[in-house]
């Protein structure tokens, strides 16, 4: 969803484990977006409009924790893993959902089609 912001610019946002992550522009050339919403994540064109597409694997990083290299989940849901990590996520500091595999309405898998989401947590 959007928020608007003072100076009426808009920003994609998202709130996990009660924090708020702002969802950073990606510039990848793969032709759709991710977004976070209701804890699921939804693919989107580059014109905004959501897609009828189903997620079924990303992989989560952080890449300044040396203890955790990346959490590989199923489907589209933000797992528990991933939400136990944003739990004490530090303000300005990007993670990563990456490696996004979707399928289209035909069940053909389409690698490399979305771009990977950034996003951090916003201080409040």
């Amino acid at each position: 969803h959007k928020t608007l912001q003072l100076n009426t610019e808009y920003k994609d946002t998202c709130v996990l484990d009660g924090k708020i992550f702002e969802i950073i522009e990606n510039k990848a050339p793969n032709p759709y977006r991710g977004i976070i919403k209701n804890g699921r994540i939804h693919i989107i064109d580059l014109q905004g409009n959501e897609l009828n597409l189903r997620v079924i694997r990303y992989v989560f990083s952080v890449r300044s924790d040396d203890r955790l290299s990346s959490i590989r989940s199923y489907g589209d849901l933000v797992s528990y893993p991933v939400l136990q990590m944003l739990k004490y996520a530090k303000v300005d500091e990007p993670y990563y959902f990456e490696e996004i595999i979707i399928v289209d309405q035909n069940k053909e898998i389409q690698n490399n089609a979305v771009r990977p989401i950034i996003i951090k947590r916003i201080a409040i």
